[in-house]
């Protein structure tokens, strides 16, 4: 600081030598520019006060009054020195230099100030902008996470709800659907237990060209058949790895394959085989939850053998409130011999009912229990309706008493509210086939008469 007062000192020094040979050799005759207006030595007050400020200014203007008064004593007559109003120029210089530097002072104060703060505010502007574009960064992994774990929770709850089916092919439907979801599966297959070994089943992500696999295996024949034996998870990797002694005679079957149990410690049913995984999949982490998952389904499996007992000794069906299958064959078959003995005639009827085929387990519940609402709403009081646990046959009516006229209207009013209730439901790719034939000495029981006349709706 010291430093910089010497040098500014004498840059003000040799302004004003320079001022003073400029004086004396071009302007002699006005001594200390002494009768010139404006006075040349404000020049230097002005550049020196506003560049270096409050006490350069005041150094600037006692300069520039010694000098103007040391030119009034070595050049002029110094009576001059008598008169008062002399010093006024003196102290003018000193003065405004003095308030011109201040002022100077606080402007570039003012300035450095905002300097300062812009530079501040802009550091904070930079910061908020990458706290910002954190916080968007934050903000979309959460939002993918959330869409990620919302994701999960429905293939989950999804799953679970379609595992509480009583049926067990649109279990294992839902099994290899659920499964290749949660272990992102391309391609997988399950082939369930036969006398003569393991029968394809079900399929995901096979395409035409995947025809020409086994539909059927061997006992032990490939991983499938060595899972399935064995009651256990199998994967390539145990035989490339060499941590399992017996190999297989074939290994293009499938690359993991687990069992699917009668319940969690019972026999095996069935083989969950994977042909496709990314290869980044195929590891430790999910096996595990292959195993977990292979555990859940075999407790879904008892369960729905559980269900399915209860439901087999109970005489309505609880889900389309409807009489169940077996009752119905136990009054058909005693109105069949009452229809022989005494010649009352009674109509038997069947119903199946199409749907797209990706239409959802949900949406094939909510028409089969339209459809059950519709065929009591359409039959009489007396009138027996059940479903119907023959292949190819959701429902069936028994019309006691009836005639070939009322059953008919029957047969015309089940279809007509049906397509009426598909519309409201949005399903117009949705039919139904009823067909109603009457009780003769022709069939022994009401199953034979079903498995008979079902056979009409194949022409």
């Amino acid at each position: 600081m010291n430093k910089r007062i010497v040098v500014v000192f004498l840059e003000v020094v040799v302004f004003y030598a320079l001022m003073q040979g400029f004086n004396r050799v071009i302007l002699p005759q006005f001594a200390g520019f002494l009768g010139i207006n404006p006075h040349p030595y404000w020049l230097g007050i002005l550049i020196f006060s506003i560049s270096y400020g409050t006490y350069v200014g005041f150094l600037t203007g006692l300069v520039a009054a010694s000098l103007y008064i040391f030119n009034t004593i070595v050049y002029l007559e110094k009576y001059l020195l008598e008169d008062p109003s002399y010093y006024v120029l003196p102290i003018l210089f000193m003065l405004l230099g003095l308030i011109l530097g201040e002022i100077s002072r606080r402007f570039r104060r003012s300035i450095r100030t905002v300097n300062t703060e812009k530079k501040q505010l802009s550091y904070n502007v930079e910061k908020l902008e990458e706290e910002i574009k954190t916080l968007w960064k934050i903000k979309y992994e959460l939002e993918q996470k959330v869409v990620t774990q919302v994701s999960t929770l429905t293939t989950l709850y999804e799953g679970a709800r379609q595992l509480d089916s009583a049926n067990l092919n649109r279990a294992y439907k839902s099994i290899i659907y659920f499964f290749s979801k949660v272990l992102e599966v391309e391609e997988a297959s399950i082939y369930e237990r036969k006398e003569h070994g393991w029968e394809l089943t079900e399929s995901f992500g096979w395409k035409d060209y995947h025809k020409d696999r086994p539909e059927s295996l061997g006992p032990t024949e490939g991983v499938i058949g060595l899972s399935g034996s064995k009651n256990k998870v199998v994967s390539i990797r145990d035989f490339v790895s060499n941590k399992d002694s017996e190999m297989p005679n074939t290994l293009g079957d499938a690359i993991v394959a687990g069992p699917i149990r009668k319940g969690e410690n019972g026999p095996v049913i069935a083989v969950f085989s994977i042909q496709k995984i990314p290869f980044l999949k195929l590891n430790s982490s999910t096996m595990i939850i292959f195993s977990f998952l292979l555990n859940w389904a075999s407790r879904a499996i008892e369960k729905m053998n559980y269900v399915k007992s209860l439901k087999s000794e109970a005489i309505r069906d609880v889900n389309y409130n409807a009489f169940t299958y077996r009752y119905f064959k136990k009054i058909g078959d005693r109105e069949m011999v009452i229809s022989k003995k005494y010649g009352v005639p009674t109509y038997i009827g069947i119903v199946k009912i199409n749907t797209h085929k990706n239409t959802s387990a949900h949406q094939l519940d909510l028409i089969k229990a339209m459809g059950s609402e519709i065929i009591k709403e359409s039959c009489r009081e007396s009138d027996l309706v059940s479903t119907c646990d023959e292949e190819g046959v959701n429902f069936c009516f028994m019309l006691i008493s009836s005639t070939d006229e009322a059953a008919s209207n029957i047969k015309n009013k089940i279809k007509e509210q049906f397509k009426t209730g598909c519309s409201s439901l949005n399903e117009e790719g949705c039919s139904i086939l009823v067909h109603v034939s009457k009780l003769n000495e022709k069939y022994d029981s009401i199953s034979q008469l079903i498995t008979e006349e079902k056979k009409l709706f194949e022409l």
